[in-house]
């Protein structure tokens, strides 16, 4: 999903009144009794290393991880500089995998090869 697309709605729940906190690590940067003041609490834990995939020739050239790809491209869309940035741009692509990630890495592929 676009960037802007989630921002949009952030500011939209935030003027509902939903309280957003991020980059928290509830217990040591954010206190777990500051946790009572709210109503509802959504803890979202997102994966902060990748699996590796265990086969033969998961780490020949041209075989992206998923997290990688998708970090990296989270920074260009954020105007950040990415060294060696990997495009799918004129290229066949084969996702390995499924679910959200899976379903991300094909739409990041599927825009750059339109973008081209």
């Amino acid at each position: 999903m676009e960037k802007g697309i989630i921002d949009r709605r952030v500011k939209i729940l935030e003027a509902e009144g939903i309280t957003f906190k991020t980059n928290v690590n509830v217990g040591v940067n954010y206190d777990v009794k500051d946790l009572k003041a709210f109503d509802s609490i959504v803890l979202c834990g997102g994966a902060t290393e990748r699996r590796g995939l265990p086969t033969p020739g998961a780490d020949a050239d041209g075989v992206v991880q998923a997290m990688d790809f998708l970090t990296q491209q989270t920074k260009v869309v954020l105007g950040k500089e990415v060294k060696d940035q990997v495009l799918a741009t004129d290229k066949n692509v084969i996702v390995i995998g499924g679910g959200d990630t899976g379903s991300d890495c094909v739409g990041t592929s599927t825009v750059m090869a339109q973008n081209r």
